[in-house]
């Protein structure tokens, strides 16, 4: 199973930053429990957890190339995409 946390991306660009960022996959209870104690409300925090782990389950994945469509370009992966910001 992939990791929970969508926060993850910069884990695969250590080339592109400064130093490391460590990570801990955690169950979504816990995961709200920390936003929550990072400032955000109780009930947000939940469904931030819950598309967290519904993103991670493939919930985004989509075989139509929908976003492509929408956007009237190819889509392209979250390194190109970080690469261009920082190029």
């Amino acid at each position: 199973m992939r990791p929970t946390h969508l926060l993850i991306w910069p884990l695969k660009f250590p080339a592109r930053l400064a130093g490391e960022i460590p990570y801990k996959d955690l169950p979504r209870d816990e995961y709200a429990h920390i936003l929550t104690g990072a400032g955000l409300d109780a009930g947000f925090a939940a469904v931030v957890a819950d598309f967290d782990v519904a993103a991670s389950e493939d919930a985004l994945y989509d075989e139509g190339r929908t976003l492509s469509q929408l956007l009237g370009r190819p889509t392209v992966s979250l390194a190109q995409a970080v690469d261009a910001m920082l190029n």
